[in-house]
C-alpha cells in the first residue's frame, strides 16, 4: 500500500507517515512537560510497595502516601516546586493517572484472628472434611448441590444509609429526614442450597408475644422467631432446623444425608441440636474459626449483595406516592423482603458464593486465597530475607565455620590427646584452609566493588541501537578491566561495551523509608481436645461434651477432697480439741475444751 493511499484510508497525514518510515521521529513514546520529581523507577518502585502492603492488610491512605514523598525528598535534598516540600492535591491525582494499576477502594476491617488464617489451615479443614465423609461412607454428598447448604443470620435495617443527592452547591446544611428509628433492624435467618434454592426464611422479632398484624403479614412458609432482645437465640435455631430445614428437606425429596455448613457461633453448637440431627441424617459441620469472610457462601457473595438491594428497594418504596410520609413496620417488612428474595439473579449469587468458597465443586483449589494476609505477609517477609541473604558471600560465611571448628577442637583437646590425635596438625591444617578461603573472600570482595562501583553509573549497551543518542549525558565508551585483572582471577572477563550514566535510578533514600511489615504473631491456642474445624454431629462431638461434663465433675470432686483433707489434718494435730460432727462438707463446727466448760469458744470454718 502506497503512503498517499494509506493516508486517505485511515485519516493520517501524509507527512506523519513519512516521518515515521523514514525514522524522523523516534519509536519510544516521547513525554510532554518537565521531568517528574521521582524518577520512572522511583515511582515504580513506590507504587510495588503501595500494592504489597495492600495485599497485606495495611493500605495507605492519601496523607501517607504524601507524608512519605515528602521524607523522601527532604532526606535526599531534592530541588521541587512543593509548598514546604510537600506534594499536594495535584501531584496526587497526577501521580494515579500516571499508574493506572492504583485506584481508591474502600477497605474492609477485619480483626487480627481472621488475619492470622493461613492457606494451609484451610487445606487442612478440607481434607479433614473429605475424611469424615469417607469414614461414614456418604462421599457422594459432595457431587449433589441439592445435599449442600449454607446458611447464617444477618439484620436488614429499616433506615439505610444516605448516599449521593442532589443539592444546592455550597450549601452546608444537607440532610435527609429519616422515616423511622435509625438503628431498628429485624435479624433474618436464611438458608440456601449449593443448587441456588432458597429455603423459607425465619425473621426473629424482638417480642414475647408477637401482634396479630405482624403474625398475619407474613409469608405462609415463612418462620416466626421470638426473642426479647431480637437476636438468635439456640432454642429458635434447633425449632428452625427441625420445623424448617428438616420438612423443606421432606417436602423436596431430597436424599438424605445432607451436609449443613454453618459457623462456630454458639447459638449453631448446642448439644441437643447435635442429638436430633444425627438421628435425622443432617451432618452439621462447622466451618473453620475465623473463616467466613473467605469460607461461608452467605458472607462471600450473597449478603452484600442482597443487602444493597434491599437498600434499594426500601427506597424505590418509600418514594411510591402512598408511602411518602409513611414509616417502614414490622407489619410491612416481611412481604418487602419476601418481595426481594424472589428476584432470578440470587440464585446465580448463590451458586457463585458456593464455588468460590470451594464447597460445591468440592475443591480447596478455588478458595481465593489472597484474602489470607498472614501468607502475603509470609511471602513478603520472605523475599526481604532472601534478598538480605543474597547479598552475603557464602565463603564470608564459611570462614565462621572454621573459628567454631578450631574453638571446639581446643576445648576437647586433652580428650584428643589421650586418644593419640595430634591437635596441633590439625589446628594447622585449619588455619591454612582458612587462610586460603581468606584469600578467595577477598578477591571476590574486590571485583564485586569494581563491579557495583561502575554499574552504578552504566547500562549495557544494545548492539542494535543506533549511534545517535537522544540523551545528552549518556556518552559511548569502551571499557576495559585489563588493569584489574591482577586483583581479579584470570577466569573473569572483562565487561562489554556500556554506557556511562550521570545518576542513579533509584535513590537508596527512597527504598530506606519504604518499610514492610512482619508476619502477624499467632497467639497462644486455648487447650482444648477438639477443635471447631471437626463435624459437630459426628459421635467424636458427643464423646467431647460427655468428657467436658465428666472433667467438671472431676474438678469439682478433687475440690471436695482437698477441703476434707484439709480438715482431718487439722482435726488430728490438736489432739486435745473435741469436734462435734459436722452438718455438712462447707460448714464445720470445733469445740474448744480448754476454754470454759460452756460453749463460749465456737469456731465456724467455712470452705
Amino acid at each position: 500500500m502506497k503512503i498517499r493511499e494509506a493516508s486517505r484510508r485511515y485519516g493520517v497525514p501524509r507527512r506523519t507517515l513519512q516521518d515515521r518510515l523514514h525514522g524522523r521521529v523516534p519509536e519510544k513514546p516521547t513525554r510532554m512537560g518537565p521531568e517528574t520529581i521521582l524518577s520512572k523507577e522511583e515511582e515504580q518502585e513506590l507504587v510495588d510497595w503501595m500494592i504489597n502492603m495492600a495485599k497485606c492488610g495495611f493500605p495507605l491512605k492519601k496523607d501517607d502516601l504524601l507524608n512519605t514523598v515528602h521524607t523522601i525528598i527532604k532526606e535526599d535534598e531534592r530541588k521541587n516546586p512543593f509548598k514546604n516540600g510537600r506534594p499536594g492535591r495535584k501531584w496526587y491525582n497526577l501521580f494515579l493517572k500516571r499508574n493506572p494499576q492504583l485506584a481508591h477502594r474502600t477497605a474492609e476491617n477485619i480483626s487480627k484472628r481472621r488475619a492470622v488464617i493461613t492457606k494451609k489451615s484451610i487445606q487442612k479443614w478440607f481434607a479433614t472434611l473429605h475424611e469424615c465423609l469417607k469414614q461414614q461412607g456418604v462421599e457422594d454428598i459432595l457431587d449433589d448441590p441439592t445435599r449442600i447448604l449454607n446458611g447464617d443470620e444477618t439484620s436488614f435495617v429499616f433506615c439505610p444509609k444516605t448516599g449521593k443527592v442532589i443539592a444546592p452547591r455550597g450549601y452546608r446544611n444537607v440532610y435527609q429526614i429519616q422515616k423511622g428509628k435509625g438503628k431498628e433492624a429485624i435479624t433474618v435467618l436464611l438458608f440456601f442450597s449449593a443448587s441456588g434454592e432458597i429455603l423459607p426464611p425465619c425473621a426473629v422479632f424482638p417480642f414475647v408475644r408477637p401482634p396479630k398484624d405482624v403474625i398475619l403479614s407474613m409469608p405462609e412458609d415463612w418462620f416466626l422467631g421470638k426473642s426479647d432482645n431480637g437476636w438468635m437465640k439456640s432454642d429458635i435455631f434447633f425449632d428452625y432446623m427441625v420445623k424448617g430445614l428438616d420438612n423443606w428437606l421432606l417436602q423436596k425429596n431430597i436424599k438424605k444425608p445432607v451436609l449443613v455448613f454453618v459457623d462456630g457461633h454458639k447459638s449453631h453448637l448446642t448439644m441437643k441440636l447435635n442429638q436430633y440431627c444425627s438421628e435425622n441424617q443432617i451432618i452439621l459441620y462447622a466451618l473453620p474459626p475465623n473463616t467466613t469472610h473467605i469460607m461461608q457462601p452467605a458472607d462471600v457473595s450473597v449478603f452484600k449483595p442482597l443487602k444493597s438491594e434491599w437498600s434499594n428497594t426500601l427506597r424505590k418504596w418509600q418514594a411510591k406516592p402512598e408511602n411518602v410520609n409513611t414509616v417502614l413496620t414490622k407489619s410491612s417488612f416481611c412481604p418487602l423482603l419476601n418481595e426481594l428474595l424472589g428476584n432470578k439473579n440470587l440464585a446465580e449469587s448463590i451458586k457463585n458464593g458456593f464455588r468460590k468458597c470451594g464447597l460445591y465443586p468440592f475443591c480447596s483449589d478455588n478458595v481465593d486465597y489472597t484474602k489470607c494476609v498472614q501468607n502475603s505477609l509470609e511471602n513478603l517477609s520472605n523475599k526481604a530475607q532472601d534478598h538480605s541473604e543474597s547479598k552475603i558471600c557464602p565463603e564470608e560465611s564459611q570462614l565462621s565455620d572454621f573459628d567454631t571448628a578450631t574453638k571446639i577442637i581446643k576445648d576437647i583437646k586433652q580428650d584428643l590427646e589421650n586418644c593419640g590425635v595430634d591437635v596441633n596438625t590439625v589446628l594447622s591444617v585449619i588455619e591454612k584452609q582458612k587462610l586460603m578461603l581468606n584469600e578467595s573472600v577477598l578477591t571476590i570482595k574486590s571485583y564485586n566493588d569494581t563491579v557495583n562501583e561502575l554499574s552504578s553509573s552504566i547500562t549495557i549497551k544494545d548492539n542494535d541501537e543506533d549511534s545517535q543518542y537522544m540523551n545528552s549525558s549518556v556518552v559511548p565508551v569502551q571499557e576495559n578491566l585489563d588493569e584489574n585483572k591482577g586483583n581479579i582471577n584470570h577466569g573473569m572477563q572483562t565487561l562489554p561495551n556500556v554506557l556511562i550514566q550521570s545518576t542513579n535510578t533509584i535513590s537508596s533514600i527512597l527504598t530506606d523509608n519504604l518499610n514492610t511489615p512482619s508476619p502477624i504473631q499467632k497467639t497462644s491456642a486455648t487447650n482444648r481436645s477438639i477443635n471447631r474445624i471437626g463435624a459437630i454431629s459426628s459421635t467424636e462431638w458427643c464423646e467431647f461434651e460427655i468428657k467436658k461434663e465428666e472433667a467438671k465433675q472431676q474438678k469439682q470432686d478433687a475440690k471436695l477432697h482437698t477441703k476434707m483433707a484439709v480438715y482431718d489434718e487439722y482435726a488430728f494435730s490438736r489432739s486435745k480439741f473435741t469436734f462435734m460432727p459436722k452438718p455438712c462438707p462447707a460448714c464445720i463446727m470445733v469445740v474448744s475444751t480448754r476454754s470454759m466448760p460452756l460453749m463460749n469458744n465456737v469456731v465456724l470454718l467455712f470452705y
